[in-house]
């Protein structure tokens, strides 16, 4: 059994994070899937993507479209942007990692991630499905509307919602990692609550002053405030989502 309990979904903390992500690349004998917003790869992450594409492993790798990609020297990589995008997921053919972590070395060194390890494979093939939406959802370009058509078509094709590929049961599992949130003195996990970003124990500490180190949606480093507890970048998507 891959991960240490032996059940079929494992919580990790984030000490365990990067171990467990080296590994689902290390035992990849078929397929590779990676889904990061932010990827800027270390070393140790290098060599294991290159000595899975040796074994003739197919790696696929999605990264959020208005972010760089994947390292250049990845040859024979697909890679796969994906507007808007903030899951982290990481898949070979027998277990799936559904983290918070980006393939970021100061995110796998020093950042407070949560993860759940997969190995059922009912709750494999549903997170899967979600995934294959992400492709389905691609940073393709789209077709301009003609100038007299009515709002609710495009090319005088009428538009009806996409529906998600994706078990109630993956999307729950997406929408649970997506609620979480982290405090913005300490970076600990926390629920999602831009009135209240910081932990109990650090606004008892430091109250409602002071400049802090984390975003409350994303957890990355970068100087937040409690009336502004979001990066630049959380603060675009929520504007670009309308939230």
């Amino acid at each position: 059994m891959f991960g240490r309990s032996g059940a079929a979904v494992e919580f990790l903390a984030d000490w365990q994070i990067g171990d467990a992500l080296l590994r689902v690349i290390a035992q990849a004998r078929q397929q590779l899937t990676l889904v990061s917003p932010y990827n800027k790869h270390w070393g140790h992450l290098k060599r294991e993507v290159a000595a899975a594409q040796q074994r003739g492993v197919a790696v696929t790798i999605y990264y959020r479209a208005d972010e760089p990609g994947p390292p250049a020297e990845y040859a024979g990589v697909t890679v796969i942007p994906v507007r808007m995008l903030h899951a982290k997921i990481y898949a070979n053919e027998s277990v799936t990692l559904v983290t918070t972590m980006n393939l970021l070395e100061t995110s796998a060194m020093y950042s407070r991630e949560v993860g759940l390890l997969l190995t059922d494979a009912k709750l494999r093939r549903e997170v899967g499905d979600y995934v294959k939406a992400l492709a389905d959802g691609a940073d393709a370009p789209e077709p301009a509307p003609a100038p007299a058509a009515h709002p609710a078509q495009r090319n005088g094709v009428p538009r009806t919602p996409a529906t998600p590929a994706t078990s109630r049961t993956a999307t729950a599992i997406a929408e649970h990692i997506k609620a979480s949130g982290f405090c913005i003195a300490c970076g600990n996990p926390k629920d999602f609550d831009l009135n209240r970003p910081l932990c109990v124990p650090c606004y008892t500490k430091l109250g409602r002053n002071g400049t802090h180190q984390a975003c409350h949606r994303c957890g990355e480093e970068h100087p937040t405030q409690v009336n502004e507890p979001l990066c630049p970048t959380c603060h675009d998507a929520r504007q670009s989502a309308g939230v």
